[in-house]
């Protein structure tokens, strides 16, 4: 039988390979780490000191001042950059308001993203790292499930992504968490244990606690097949996105105002997987992004719009409108077309 030590060399050797296979950390020679003092975050230091020594890491902790431990979070993090000869930086965010609109998962995320770019810019580091394991990509897939995803969403998180001006790299997404709890206790590393991973307030811990567990039962392997499906709906949603750039130029044209014009001869000959996808893309040229956009707003528009019932759509935040051979999307602003420079809403 395998020894444990023996277990981690292979887990390691697997981490490597997955590194050098997705090329993630190719020409990197500095990377931010996102450091909580957490076992996950521990584990990614001291496996890229460990299979990459040559390379240079500033580790990031964010202080969101949520707890009366977060003081000693603190120190633990700053002991455990100077025990490896690494650079840290701390960045303390004000405690949220309670009264503040959206998750507190949702505003810590957006906080530490602010504060791992304004890191990479100040020390012109190549990507960001952070911890997020197999596990994660699991409860990911699962929570975007339960709340109406789609294939997008089934893909989870990258390994490899562009966000906000900044590269982001998870080198251990296909690692599970308890490969990296046996390498952390063999390797002699410490951690620090966040008590908010066992409040049920969060939907991501009640997944975590009782759901994968429970469907583990039912199907033992369900953690490692579902983020299995991740990689399978990634590949799928690489495929959709790399058709809509091969023919976008021929299907888009931008205009001054910042609307834009979709083709539609060409929009009625694509399968509709490609069509939602080339609306999809048209709608984020237009508006920013797709929030609150679901599966009925592109039927809408091309089971509707497209065939002139109704001739003009407004969703949220762009108004599409059939006019002879095009679609013409628009930006709203408070349900009103949004005015070009030096014109009136319409």
């Amino acid at each position: 039988m395998p020894s444990p030590s023996d277990a981690v060399a292979a887990g390691l050797t697997a981490i490597d390979a997955l590194v050098r296979d997705d090329g993630l950390l190719d020409g990197v020679s500095h990377a931010v780490v996102g450091c909580s003092g957490g076992g996950d975050s521990v584990a990614l230091v001291g496996i890229l000191c460990e299979l990459r020594p040559a390379l240079r890491l500033t580790l990031v902790h964010c202080d969101h001042r949520a707890r009366p431990e977060s003081a000693s979070d603190v120190e633990f993090v700053q002991l455990l950059a100077s025990e490896s000869d690494l650079e840290c930086r701390v960045v303390r965010f004000d405690p949220l308001s309670p009264t503040a609109s959206g998750s507190r998962e949702a505003r810590w995320r957006k906080q530490r993203r602010a504060a791992f770019r304004e890191v990479l810019e100040a020390t012109g580091a190549d990507v960001v790292a952070v911890g997020h394991t197999l596990d994660d990509q699991a409860e990911t897939v699962l929570l975007n499930l339960a709340r109406g995803t789609g294939v997008d969403g089934l893909a989870g998180m990258r390994s490899y992504v562009e966000h906000d001006g900044m590269t982001i790299v998870r080198p251990l997404l296909g690692t599970r968490r308890s490969t990296l709890r046996r390498y952390a206790r063999l390797r002699g590393l410490e951690w620090r244990r966040d008590p908010s991973n066992d409040d049920l307030e969060f939907g991501r811990n009640r997944v975590r606690a009782a759901v994968l567990p429970q469907l583990e039962t039912v199907a033992p392997g369900a953690t490692s097949n579902i983020a299995r499906l991740a990689a399978i709906a990634s590949e799928h949603v690489d495929f959709i996105e790399h058709e809509v750039n091969r023919m976008w130029s021929g299907l888009a044209e931008s205009q001054a105002d910042g609307s834009l014009l979709l083709h539609v001869p060409g929009l009625r000959e694509l399968q509709r997987p490609l069509a939602v996808a080339v609306l999809r893309r048209a709608i984020v040229a237009v508006h920013g992004d797709l929030k609150g956009f679901g599966k009925r707003h592109f039927d809408g528009v091309l089971d509707g719009v497209l065939d002139g019932e109704p001739a003009a759509l407004d969703l949220p935040g762009v108004r599409v409108r059939l006019e002879n051979d095009t679609l013409l999307l628009q930006r709203l602003q408070n349900r009103r077309v949004a005015p070009s420079r030096g014109q009136e809403a319409s």
